[in-house]
């Protein structure tokens, strides 16, 4: 477990184990308790115990010594004994039981002495240590489950028994491993797979980190892609237990850690593999059981993720040797096997030693089936499949569809590898339509992984590696274009263009088109875009074919979002049928956002930025880390708030002006507000400069306000007169709103102020309808009744700082403030949140409008009441779950 500090008080908690860890520390201090035996199998985390045991009882002032239990020393009578005797200095006696009940009567301070894995003691000094009357010295011992048999249950001896952790305990030994807050769907993956056994739990967690699979994202954990296996290392000490269960029965174990999928066609195999017979196999088998490894008949892990982790210990050949054994025995039905992921797995690690075509034949058909649905295998089968096959046209199939689940799933380094030996060798054999769409998967894959000199060649015809005919080279250059912002100049590009594209293959008309009417959106004419939304079937080819619609769906609903226009955007994907399944995480996420569901939001948002889904994606990545950036700041988690926006610009995704808007509300909420306005400036600069209008009406409704509240009324005018322009030209709600908005609060119009409100209220989107209302609270517009509502709406969104600012006005207008107790609680969980997120006292009082000592006092509260001595414990209890506002 990571430790945070090295002395015992300060070391982070073994999660479920409070309890068992006070019994253990309370029996060896309790008079007449001589053996105290801490009990479970094999890794329930006996030796954690006792180490903290160890530490707990030295930091209260009791001696302890540890000695060593040996395998070695299993045959020697009284071996255990003896070295017990030599650590506590005894005299010399020939009768070992009695030399030890002499030392231990003379011993007359406590004494706590250390012995784990118990198990492996001799039974003369097992017995010699059940039968020692009582004294000052007591023996904490650790002890297999399954031996416990051989210590009788006198008065003298105390058994504290470890059960499996529960799911909520896993959670914080995972939070606590990781530092970051594990996803409900990694929780159940690790607490079913281990059983809730803490080595499987710590083996597997490092197993999923060695295989890249584990993704940080915001302090949140996620398994991306889910089903891909942990791999750690063959050599990891999680091993070393079963490596001691001797020469023979290792082999078996790893045997049945491939073939166990067989059920009780299994044995035979192993001994098949392994060279024992299959009655020798049975024997190892019963004794595994026995060690609480295995369910018996059919044999089968009692932790599943423990089978899936042995399978990285296998070497080239082992491998190789049972995948074939059980490809073989499936093909020619002497077993057979319900999981439908075994053979195409075991297709793939035979390697040479089945029939090639057969193979690659059947991996083909199951990673074409799984490209949607089950993104790690498709691609692994895929891959296989291509390397398999020896006809050229389902190698090119292979190697195409290898590159669109790649695509697909954002594998993009994987899928430039297909496409640049699909270049190479297989462009005759695909479709027009093929040979474009691998196209499309190359240019999303360098903008995705930050090539923007690649994309600014082909953007200014350097690159001459364009696949397809005249009309695909067009349709790859305007792509080009757009990622890097040159939405102009695509635009042209495709309207000088049409005659030629427009003629070309279902492919390049249906990608003609959504760029055609992207680059029309993003240039200020969304209801350009509307055309294409309300007649797909005919600006998109492509949209017959199942498989393309979910995509062309999902950018378009995300374009919609992207202008708040998200009751179109439902509209659009009811229209559709588009199941919940195919909705991208992305989507939804920006959908929850628009709605005020800020938690469904947030723990999409992490989703997608963990699989890297959004980077390839026109109009989506930055929009979505502006929305979490917006989500985080008005929760109280500025520095999150700034990462999100520092990773977006870091990226170079499109549209960098929308993290302006995220970016100057964080810079206010910290009073930097110079350092907001240039912000904001800079973004309309750079809007300006490559001639987009999207997202413009926002800033220049924050720099009308910034303009007002500095006394700057002409050029506060000015803006609105901008926003004027900017609503009739988009025509959109949020225009006209921001539009009315500003007019509000420049001029004192409190007509405008009303139709802003009814706007906001029927566009049905929470947060802006509570944003609407906090500007004109804030500028004495609204009344007593608004201010409450607006209060409601930011609580529904767990809002903590808006919700803050508006406590405050309440207070400076005489309001009363709903809800004492949960006011206390609120204002403690922000100042919580605010310290856990790393703001210095000084950022804490301007963020909380008050002074640094009042921030202090605060502060010496919150520990008092809760027990944290530093913000490192509390940011901890926070990430974890453990600390409750009062």
């Amino acid at each position: 477990m990571t430790e945070l500090a090295t002395s015992a008080d300060t070391q982070p908690r073994l999660a479920g184990r409070d309890e068992a860890l006070d019994q253990v520390c309370r029996a060896a201090t309790t008079p007449g308790r001589s053996l105290v035996v801490v009990t479970g199998p094999a890794g329930i985390g006996r030796s954690s115990v006792l180490d903290r045991a160890r530490a707990r009882l030295t930091t209260q002032g009791v001696r302890t010594i540890t000695v060593p239990v040996l395998p070695s020393e299993r045959d020697r009578p009284h071996a255990l004994t003896s070295r017990i005797c030599d650590e506590l200095d005894a005299p010399s006696d020939p009768d070992a039981h009695q030399r030890l009940t002499t030392t231990l009567q003379q011993h007359t301070t406590p004494l706590v002495v250390i012995l784990d894995d118990l198990q492996w003691a001799d039974p003369d000094s097992l017995r010699a240590l059940s039968r020692q009357p009582a004294s000052a010295v007591t023996f904490v011992c650790a002890h297999h489950t399954t031996t416990t048999q051989t210590l009788p249950p006198l008065p003298s001896v105390e058994l504290v028994r470890l059960h499996p952790l529960q799911p909520h305990e896993t959670s914080l030994m995972i939070a606590g491993l990781l530092q970051a807050k594990p996803t409900p769907a990694m929780i159940d993956t690790l607490q079913h797979g281990s059983a809730g056994i803490p080595a499987i739990i710590r083996l597997a967690i490092d197993g999923y980190r060695r295989a890249g699979s584990l993704r940080i994202v915001d302090r949140t954990a996620y398994l991306v892609p889910s089903t891909q296996p942990p791999t750690p290392a063959p050599r990891h000490p999680g091993f070393d237990s079963l490596r001691r269960l001797g020469s023979t029965a290792w082999p078996v174990l790893k045997a049945l850690a491939v073939l166990h999928p067989l059920g009780d066609h299994a044995p035979a195999l192993i001994a098949a593999a392994t060279g024992n017979t299959e009655i020798d196999v049975e024997h190892i088998l019963t004794g595994l059981e026995a060690d609480e490894l295995l369910y018996a008949r059919p044999w089968r892990f009692r932790t599943p993720l423990l089978a899936t982790c042995l399978t990285s210990c296998l070497g080239p050949y082992e491998r190789h040797e049972l995948a074939r054994l059980a490809v073989t025995a499936l093909w020619d039905g002497t077993a057979t096997c319900e999981d439908p992921r075994f053979l195409p797995e075991q297709l793939v690690n035979a390697g040479t030693l089945i029939d090639p075509d057969r193979a690659g034949t059947t991996l083909l058909e199951h990673g074409t089936a799984a490209i949607v649905d089950d993104e790690y295998f498709a691609i692994r089968w895929l891959e296989a499949a291509a390397e398999r096959v020896t006809d050229p046209q389902q190698r090119a199939n292979a190697l195409f569809l290898h590159a669109v689940a790649c695509g697909y799933h954002a594998d993009f380094t994987a899928a430039n590898d297909s496409i640049n030996t699909v270049i190479t060798s297989y462009t005759d054999r695909l479709s027009p339509e093929a040979v474009q769409e691998t196209q499309i998967v190359r240019l999303i894959g360098l903008g995705a992984t930050g090539d923007r000199r690649t994309l600014h060649e082909i953007a200014d015809y350097r690159y001459h590696a364009l696949l397809g005919d005249d009309a695909d080279q067009i349709i790859g250059r305007a792509f080009a274009l757009c990622f890097i912002d040159r939405w102009a100049e695509a635009e042209t590009l495709l309207d000088t263009t049409r005659h030629i594209w427009s003629h070309g293959n279902d492919s390049a008309v249906t990608y003609g088109n959504v760029i055609a009417f992207g680059t029309a959106l993003v240039r200020g004419r969304p209801s350009t875009y509307f055309d294409l939304v309300d007649d797909i079937e005919g600006h998109c080819p492509l949209f017959a074919e199942q498989r393309h619609q979910p995509g062309l769906l999902n950018a378009m609903a995300r374009a919609l979002l992207l202008i708040g226009e998200a009751t179109r955007a439902d509209q659009l994907m009811a229209a559709h049928n588009l199941a919940p399944e195919h909705t991208m995480t992305a989507t939804r996420a920006l959908q929850a956002s628009a709605v005020g569901h800020w938690d469904d939001a947030l723990t999409l948002a992490r989703l997608s930025l963990a699989t890297g889904s959004t980077l390839g994606h026109l109009l989506c990545h930055t929009v979505l880390c502006r929305e979490m950036a917006t989500i985080l700041t008005a929760r109280g988690t500025i520095n999150a708030a700034r990462d999100m926006i520092d990773s977006a610009r870091i990226a170079e995704t499109c549209l960098p002006h929308l993290l302006a808007l995220a970016e100057a509300d964080l810079e206010h909420a910290l009073g930097n507000h110079s350092r907001a306005r240039l912000l904001l400036d800079d973004g309309l600069s750079t809007a300006e400069e490559q001639g987009i209008v999207v997202g413009t009406d926002e800033l220049w409704l924050r720099i009308a306000v910034h303009n007002l509240t500095a006394g700057a009324h002409a050029d506060a005018s000015d803006a609105v007169t901008e926003l004027k322009q900017l609503a009739e030209r988009l025509g959109t709600g949020r225009a006209r709103r921001n539009h009315l908005l500003a007019t509000a609060l420049v001029h004192d119009d409190y007509t405008a102020a009303g139709e802003a409100i009814a706007t906001a209220r029927n566009r049905g989107q929470t947060p802006e309808i509570a944003d609407t209302l906090m500007h004109l609270l804030q500028h004495t517009m609204g009344t007593p009744a608004l201010m409450r509502e607006a209060y409601d709406l930011y609580g529904d969104m767990d809002a903590l700082l808006p919700r803050a600012k508006l406590r405050r006005l309440m207070r400076d207008q005489g309001i009363a403030v709903p809800g004492r107790s949960v006011t206390n609680s609120e204002n403690e969980r922000l100042l919580a949140s605010l310290v856990a997120d790393g703001l210095t006292n000084r950022e804490l009082a301007t963020v909380l409008a008050t002074t640094e000592k009042n921030v202090e006092a605060r502060l010496s509260r919150l520990f008092q009441r809760t027990g944290y001595r530093t913000r490192v414990e509390l940011a901890t209890a926070i990430l974890t779950g453990e600390y409750h506002p009062a």
